[in-house]
């Protein structure tokens, strides 16, 4: 796969634990978005040289009790915290409902269309 376009909802709850992630993904995708910073360290799937010595600096800092350098900032946790995923989802769907209740017609955002609202 040359691109990673899903988001494995593990790496989520992974992330919020506050435990450093090493994952096995491609180079262009949603996991190398988020791999950038402390926290979720990314290497190609099909590396086997990149996995190990990513491996072998983990172990080394566990060893050292200097791991903590890898664990995710209190942002990217955050970004995952079920609270923060139900308050954008609510807010999301507040905005959606919210022209719906003041038209009778709702227009779907980015396509150009409008569809006519069902009736009360």
């Amino acid at each position: 796969m040359d691109e990673g376009i899903y988001l494995p909802s593990k790496v989520a709850d992974y992330l919020v634990s506050g435990k450093p992630v090493l994952a096995l993904s491609p180079a262009t995708g949603v996991l190398a978005d988020f791999a950038d910073g402390p926290g979720l360290t990314r290497v190609d799937q099909g590396d086997v040289g990149q996995i190990a010595k990513a491996m072998a600096a983990m172990y080394q800092d566990y060893v050292q009790n200097s791991l903590g350098s890898y664990r995710p900032s209190a942002q990217l946790t955050d970004r995952f915290r079920g609270e923060t995923v139900a308050d954008r989802f609510l807010n999301l769907a507040t905005a959606l409902a919210a022209p719906a209740r003041r038209s009778k017609r709702v227009a779907i955002e980015g396509l150009g269309v409008e569809r006519a609202r069902p009736a009360a």
